[in-house]
């Protein structure tokens, strides 16, 4: 009798006591809490709203150094190539007559566009225009970086992919978690608390948000730093090595010099357009002379000078620690004061909806139980609410010594964090597709 009575008592249950619905819908609340709170700890819109706007950023270089590889291309367009000379040199077969162009177009390297411009020069023994001539310099160095500009949008891409997955994945959810509220409350507000600490977390989580995007620009713009200066010190040791031991050393320089040049830009683009006179356009106009003069000889070379690259060595390690003090004197302050107002307001608002909906299925009956501490999220998520993780700290002390070593004892004054902030666009949270 029992087995036969078993599914009208339990249905004659429920409808007696409405609060099941309440405690039900309660467990299934702060399951999705826990789903929500170690997705969120992955920060998937952070880190896709920073890569769609590192993406821009390429893309804009991209098509930049395209129009001005087509203007190359177009002077370089009517030298033809010593056919005997390549042949030995390169040891490809190719017509009698052929332009640079064609040459390139039909797939060699950017190692035989070196070799060729140094054939060129020598064939030519200066009588060939010398515009054409630093046209083709400046054709192989932009098909060198545009080399690596594709390369790392087709990077940027994939994780902006991967990241778009997550999102949908913790927006989903959130949906889930609505639907649940919206079915208790009946698509109102628990109570007027419930509206006011809502509205509260969303100021704070945009204030949080804003310096938390700064912060990864800074940290990535001191990442910049390093590879410059770690580039012009490999260019310094090209230079200072046998220059007719190998077309590939200047080839080497050339290339370091370039990646230097880029990373100054990388850099001043991060901070936005923050001033310090370690990022100046003479210091990168100086960097992509020096790349474009690396197959002159030693004796005709202003610019390949013992001088210069301890110069260029200096600004890169200045700027570099520069940042390092910016960083640990405005904005990790800034950014930690933010996260605890916002995880404060973040704490407060889930606590009050954890409390209407308790108090909706009446817990001293339902007797459903929930704390805050020592769950198992909270374990693997910070006071912030990211991760816990020393990546950046340990960005932040690589090559700290080394750069210390080179850089000017006073790097001048540090920004406030009003003017760091006020060089930003102001980003609405969850706003990342609308970059």
């Amino acid at each position: 009798m029992g087995c036969g009575m078993s599914t009208d008592g339990a249905a004659s249950n429920q409808h007696n006591n409405p609060n099941a619905g309440v405690a039900k819908a309660l467990r299934k609340y702060l399951k999705l809490e826990q789903a929500i709170r170690l997705r969120e700890s992955r920060n998937p819109w952070q880190k896709m709203r920073l890569n769609f706007l590192t993406l821009a950023d390429v893309e804009k270089d991209i098509r930049a150094k395209s129009l001005e590889l087509a203007e190359m291309q177009q002077k370089t367009h009517s030298l033809e190539i010593p056919t005997f000379r390549m042949i030995n040199a390169l040891q490809v077969t190719i017509p009698h007559s052929c332009s640079l162009i064609q040459f390139y177009n039909r797939g060699h390297t950017e190692a035989d566009l070196v070799s060729l411009e140094g054939i060129l020069k020598a064939e030519t023994q200066g009588n060939a225009d010398q515009d054409k001539i630093d046209a083709l310099t400046r054709q192989i160095l932009l098909t060198s970086e545009l080399g690596s500009l594709e390369a790392q949008k087709a990077q940027l891409s994939s994780e902006i992919k991967s990241l778009e997955a997550e999102a949908e994945e913790l927006q989903n959810l959130y949906s889930k978690q609505d639907t649940v509220l919206d079915a208790v409350f009946g698509g109102e507000y628990g109570s007027m608390k419930e509206n006011q600490l809502e509205q509260e977390w969303e100021i704070f989580d945009k204030r949080r948000e804003q310096v938390t995007d700064v912060l990864s620009r800074w940290t990535q713009a001191r990442s910049n730093m390093v590879t410059a200066f770690l580039k012009i010190t490999s260019a310094s040791e090209s230079n200072s090595s046998d220059r007719n031991e190998s077309e590939q050393k200047r080839a080497d320089a050339r290339n370091d010099l370039t990646t230097a040049a880029n990373s100054f830009q990388a850099a001043r683009r991060n901070l936005g357009n923050v001033d310090t006179r370690y990022c100046s356009d003479e210091v990168i106009d100086a960097l992509q002379t020096a790349a474009a003069d690396a197959f002159k000889d030693g004796d005709s070379n202003n610019s390949q000078t013992d001088s210069f690259y301890s110069e260029m060595m200096r600004n890169a390690a200045s700027f570099a620690v520069w940042i390092d003090e910016v960083i640990k004197t405005r904005i990790l302050p800034h950014h930690e004061a933010e996260s605890k107002k916002a995880k404060e307001a973040e704490v407060a608002l889930r606590a009050e909806r954890i409390h209407l909906l308790k108090k909706k299925a009446i817990m001293e009956e339902v007797g459903v139980e929930y704390s805050e501490e020592n769950t198992e999220m909270n374990q693997r998520i910070s006071e912030d609410g990211t991760p816990n993780s020393s990546d950046e700290e340990d960005a932040m002390t690589i090559n700290s010594d080394a750069l210390r070593s080179r850089a000017d004892p006073d790097v001048g004054p540090i920004p406030s964090i009003q003017d760091i902030l006020g060089k930003y666009p102001f980003q609405c949270r969850n706003r990342y597709l609308d970059l």
